[in-house]
């Protein structure tokens, strides 16, 4: 299972943070589309781009996708052990789930599916740092991306066309890249979405704790 890595031509720098970030996985770079609305639009578009790639070209059904400011919330060395039991999992109950997200923010977690490894179904779950995508999945982003309009970012309507298939680890194992311009975001809406990630680890941790009587 490749990491297909979206990246823009010119930020070379986060190619080589991926790189060295998941040095050791197969990683695969994808050129990053542009769009004149803005960036996320562009990044709607490639990751509808590469998806169809991947189903023309991949009869796994499972597609592992990543943006180039995609980082780890563990070290390197617990997610080279974490990570084979999570795709051994995934590609054991296939069907089961619609996408796992490798972190995310403003999650409504449902329950426990499994502890070995550890995976939390959530109703609600967005960012699209690190997505193992389903066919079903796959369809939602490329379905969306073919619009000419569109009433939310890309991660909103994929949450809210798959509520409760959506899984989680535990703890999460990705966030969003730190003190880095981001492509899309305003310095602002940067600082915004990195105290969700920190809420959203604390609500994962309450509710492990509550599902597990401490």
């Amino acid at each position: 299972m490749n990491f297909n890595v979206i990246n823009l031509a010119h930020r070379t720098d986060r190619w080589f943070h991926v790189c060295v970030t998941f040095i050791g996985h197969p990683v695969v770079r994808f050129n990053a589309l542009t769009h004149p609305t803005g960036g996320w639009v562009g990044c709607m578009q490639s990751h509808a781009a590469l998806l169809k790639q991947l189903m023309r070209d991949d009869d796994t059904g499972m597609y592992t996708v990543l943006e180039d400011d995609c980082a780890l919330l563990c070290s390197r060395e617990e997610f080279d052990s974490r990570w084979p039991k999570y795709k051994a999992y995934l590609t054991a109950h296939q069907g089961e789930w619609d996408f796992f997200s490798g972190g995310g923010v403003y999650i409504i977690p449902n329950r426990i599916v499994c502890r070995d490894p550890f995976i939390i179904e959530c109703d609600w779950s967005v960012c699209t740092q690190f997505v193992v995508y389903t066919r079903r999945s796959a369809k939602t982003m490329i379905d969306y991306a073919a619009q000419t309009e569109w009433d939310t970012a890309c991660d909103n309507n994929l949450a809210r066309n798959h509520r409760g298939k959506i899984w989680l680890p535990y703890p999460m194992l990705c966030t969003q890249l730190e003190n880095n311009a981001s492509d899309i975001a305003s310095t602002d809406q940067q600082e915004i979405l990195w105290a969700e990630f920190k809420k959203a680890v604390e609500t994962l941790d309450k509710f492990v704790k509550e599902q597990t009587n401490g």
